[in-house]
């Protein structure tokens, strides 16, 4: 069984003159752990996440939404331990599988 780690943010860093940073602002919001083989949710995001990171230990397709169903052909395969950072709707979902089951 694959676990998927997700941390959730609120905003990101805002450097006077530059402007908005790809850089989440810690602490984060909220945290979770999915464990998946077969399609698995999370459970919805916090009303106050707008970014997530998320990694896991084994390779996986992931899709967002109000109630996704992530399979082998709806999103790029992302190897094991790959972080991503991205932008969210507060309250939705992430859907991890684990691309064989």
């Amino acid at each position: 069984m694959a676990n998927a780690f997700i941390r959730e943010y609120a905003r990101c860093l805002v450097v006077p003159g530059a402007g908005p940073m790809p850089v989440p602002m810690e602490p984060p919001v909220a945290t979770q752990t999915v464990s998946f083989t077969t399609a698995a949710q999370s459970a919805a995001l916090n009303a106050s996440t707008n970014f997530v990171l998320v990694t896991a230990d084994a390779a996986h397709n992931m899709l967002t939404g109000e109630n996704p169903t992530a399979t082998a052909t709806v999103y790029p395969l992302f190897t094991a331990d790959t972080e991503r950072f991205f932008g969210v709707k507060p309250g939705h979902k992430i859907s991890f599988y684990d691309g064989s089951s």
